[in-house]
């Protein structure tokens, strides 16, 4: 199929039938499944007339019979509400008509010496409305991402994701505004089921729109589809981003969008405008749908508001002059022109994500890109990480795992790392086998890399890694590449348990997000050898019976997310099941960051890539799954990615002023809950008061991780669990 068509001819999606007026439509095997769109999972509600438990009915209580709202508020109530919806084939929770809002909760950083800078997380977690405020601390809503500075209204809305909903996107847009939407997709057959629903939610929406005051400008505030290039048979269109356009409020009448349809081929050089103009990325993780904004654990990156380059700006000077500025309450989150030494990073960034845009083709992100190369990024602190479908060279592929691994070798204080300053990240004579390369077990045992720290992988779901199930990338090539020398860090993976599933506030509902297919022999050997390292999501959580989200062990309330025994440090999420992702590599003790990636890539070689010889040919496996033999020519050796993915990458040293020594005097440190922050004591606590600039990152997880225990199963949807969730509902499997 030509490009313009997306892709290639797709396999044909399984369908299950849970009942006489529900399908549940589920990605080919090997494909990234990435929930179900807006079908209801298959979880069954309890037969009628069966009684709840005694300590379900109470938790109920506690949850105010459900009746909190749990997805970010509507930005206009005249838009019309939802109402708790009870259906016969599922237990779903849904927002209702409560006066209980989801609220943006803002990091502020925990107070320090007089002369320490404390930087605010660059990451911050999605609101759970039904968690404690100190649970919800450095939290953000989709409502609050969209609203632009206070004299400004959004002109445009670029959204890039897997799935996507219409009329959520719209009731979170501030209700003074009327952009232009792009939605970006990767559903390029006509007949798939998610297309066909958004073109329906496009139908629907432009009859709204021209029946109400924005019709009256012919074009303002339509939605449009982009389909993005699909060459991979098994790739996904995962990325998860924002790209967004404002300009102040008096000029925006005078404003037509850039991204007209005369100009989306990039052909149409973009005139400036009267008035200021800013543009905010946001890099996250939740598909653009109700149910991954409300009760799952998320995470944000926001570049914050970008205004024009300076040349622009004063090409425009004597009109924005008299143009209304933001007020003092937006001055935050609006970037200011650094010093021209500072900006490198902010526009080593743009550069990487204008790349990125490019490889969608012209036709589909030419406008967005043209748009993006009028603003300024140098106050940016972060790197941007992705994947594009496609082959390329090792030695010139910057996507991936192979684009992560050499912007982690470029960080100084893994450059100066004893372990790996001598190793090349690629050469096949370094590269360890799975027995010597994994660490040691979970998150239990020392550092076996002295200097390596302890490396924590936290993802949602996880693929088939190798044909045979047996481990040939997952410690060859993206631990290897990551980490090239012969000592190797700590390793764990963090993924809930069925337990941890059935008493999450969704219950069972929750997993329709979470996959990991653990029943054919190959999928088995690959639990089996994955297991070493295998960690629970909430390990402050102690199950004594199926108790439902709030249950506790210590006798308090669990969302309050405060410390616990033995130096517990709660993120105050594990009520939430975690569809983030995130790849952190911590000093040895846990206590200090070198490096965090927030991404929407899973572990799985469709996101990160795979080694292959050239042409795909003389390979073990197969399916997209090659792997070159040990004689491959260095010249032969290529990487296939076969999704798009998106995310940034956080070190200290991206705070570090001109001439500043970033050992010396930043460093990057876990902080939780409010309550449950990082507060430790001794002469490591001491060392650090002395650095001049503490960046907090918040954790979506519990410190210290807790292993699975024995006989504990990662949470696979292809199995089913006859256990009542604490909704009263069970999984049905396939």
């Amino acid at each position: 199929m030509s490009s313009s068509s997306g892709g290639p001819e797709e396999p044909q999606a399984k369908r299950r039938k849970v009942s006489s007026d529900v399908i549940v439509i589920s990605d080919t095997e090997d494909e990234e499944d990435d929930g179900f769109y807006e079908y209801p999972p298959n979880s069954v509600p309890p037969p009628t007339g069966t009684p709840k438990s005694e300590s379900g009915t109470a938790l109920a209580r506690k949850l105010n019979s459900l009746s909190r709202a749990i997805s970010p508020p509507l930005a206009n109530p005249n838009r019309g509400t939802n109402t708790t919806t009870t259906t016969t084939t599922t237990t779903i929770i849904k927002k209702n008509t409560s006066t209980h809002t989801a609220t943006s909760t803002p990091h502020r950083p925990i107070s320090g010496p007089p002369n320490q800078t404390r930087i605010p997380s660059p990451f911050t977690l999605t609101t759970v409305a039904v968690l404690s405020p100190t649970a919800n601390h450095a939290t953000t809503t989709l409502s609050s991402i969209l609203r632009p500075p206070s004299t400004h209204t959004l002109t445009t809305i670029w959204s890039f994701n897997y799935l996507h909903s219409i009329p959520f996107l719209r009731e979170n847009i501030p209700p003074a505004s009327s952009p232009e939407i792009y939605i970006v997709h990767g559903s390029w057959r006509s007949d798939d089921p998610r297309r066909l629903k958004l073109e329906e939610e496009q139908r629907n929406d432009e009859r709204i729109m021209n029946s109400g005051p924005a019709g009256k400008e012919k074009g303002k505030g339509k939605v449009k589809l982009v389909t993005a290039y699909m060459p991979e048979m098994f790739g996904t269109h995962h990325t998860k981003m924002l790209v967004l356009f404002s300009s102040s409020s008096s000029s925006s009448s005078q404003r037509r969008d850039s991204n007209s349809s005369d100009s989306q081929s990039g052909k149409k050089e973009e005139k400036n405008v009267v008035g200021e103009e800013m543009a905010k990325v946001v890099i996250h993780t939740a598909n653009m749908i109700p149910f991954d904004w409300g009760n799952m654990t998320q995470g944000v990156w926001e570049s914050g508001w970008l205004p024009l380059q300076i040349q622009t700006q004063t090409q425009t000077q004597t009109q924005s002059q008299s143009q209304t500025q933001p007020s003092s309450s937006d001055e935050e989150k609006v970037q200011k022109h650094p010093p021209p030494s500072r900006r490198r990073i902010g526009e080593e960034f743009k550069a990487s994500l204008l790349r990125y845009l490019a490889a969608y083709g012209s036709s589909r992100t030419g406008a967005l890109t043209t748009s993006l190369q009028r603003f300024e990024f140098g106050a940016v602190r972060a790197v941007f990480v992705g994947s594009v479908p496609g082959r390329f060279k090792v030695g010139e592929c910057e996507w991936g795992y192979i684009g992560l691994s050499k912007s982690v070798s470029r960080i100084s204080s893994v450059a100066k790392s004893p372990a790996i300053a001598s190793s090349s990240l690629f050469s096949p004579a370094k590269r360890g086998t799975s027995e010597k390369g994994g660490g040691n077990e979970g998150g239990g045992g020392g550092d076996n890399g002295g200097d390596t720290g302890h490396f924590i992988i936290q993802i949602s779901s996880i693929a088939t890694l190798s044909q045979g199930g047996g481990d040939t990338w997952f410690t060859p090539s993206l631990i290897t590449s990551l980490f090239p020398g012969p000592s190797k860090p700590k390793i764990s993976i963090i993924f809930p348990t069925p337990r941890e599933i059935r008493n999450s506030i969704n219950g069972y509902s929750s997993g329709g997000a979470i996959h990991l297919k653990n029943k054919s022999v190959a999928q088995k050997r690959q639990t089996e050898y994955l297991r070493k390292w295998f960690c629970r999501w909430g390990a402050s959580r102690e199950f004594k019976s199926d108790d439902g989200p709030f249950g506790s062990s210590d006798g308090e309330e669990y969302g309050d997310g405060k410390n616990g025994e033995g130096g517990m440090r709660r993120s105050g999420r594990a009520a939430a099941a975690p569809h983030i992702k995130t790849y952190i590599h911590f000093y040895p003790g846990d206590r200090r960051i070198r490096w965090a990636l927030l991404t929407s890539a899973n572990l799985s070689t469709q996101a990160w890539g795979v080694i292959a010889a050239a042409g795909g040919g003389g390979g073990r496996g197969g399916g997209g799954l090659v792997i070159p033999g040990p004689k491959a020519r260095e010249d032969e050796r290529t990487v296939k990615i076969a999704s798009y993915e998106a995310g940034v990458l956080v070190y200290p040293e991206l705070w570090a002023e001109d001439g500043e020594e970033a050992e010396e005097e930043v460093e990057m440190r876990p902080v939780f809950a409010r309550g449950g922050d990082d507060e430790d004591s001794g002469e490591e606590a001491q060392d650090r008061r002395k650095k001049k600039k503490v960046v907090e990152l918040r954790m979506p997880y519990d410190m210290p991780l807790k292993r699975y225990a024995k006989g504990e199963e990662p949470w696979s949807g292809v199995n089913g669990y006859r256990e009542r969730d604490w909704l009263g509902g069970v999984w049905e499997g396939d």
